[in-house]
């Protein structure tokens, strides 16, 4: 059995960067879900930026692949004044098994920087068994 993923679908990790040493790294988990090219999930990750906020965010991601070009939009769950919605662009890899790419916040607050994402092998296989089932 190839270790290659068929789609985006399953648990990820990752970190985004701020430009110039802004602020630190920050560390995130999504669960993807692809269906046709469309990509929808869930992102959770510390809270460095609202202040008195909780220690956690949550978010929603909403975008789509092509080949290996990825695209998405995360939306915070918790409102709050600046920083609700990031577009993210990047590059899948080959057996669809890591994300790289760059994110940026559009408005009077813009920002961009890098981000990065994998998922283990052992994950892929789960998924392309779990989806070879019948049931």
């Amino acid at each position: 059995m190839s270790d290659a993923f068929t789609s985006l679908t399953g648990r990820w990790s990752g970190t985004y960067a701020y430009p110039r040493g802004l602020a630190d790294p920050v560390h995130f988990a999504a669960d993807l879900v692809e269906e046709d090219g469309t990509i929808r999930g869930q992102v959770v990750e510390p809270n460095t930026i609202v202040p008195g906020g909780p220690k956690m965010l949550d978010a929603d991601l909403h975008g789509e692949r092509t080949g290996r070009e990825v695209t998405f939009s995360k939306t915070y769950t918790l409102r709050f004044r600046h920083h609700a919605l990031v577009h993210y662009e990047g590059t899948a890899s080959a057996d669809l098994g890591t994300i790289t790419g760059r994110w940026v916040i559009l408005g009077p607050h813009a920002l961009s920087g890098r981000f990065s994402m994998r998922r283990p092998a052992r994950e892929a296989r789960k998924v392309e068994m779990e989806d070879s089932v019948e049931v």
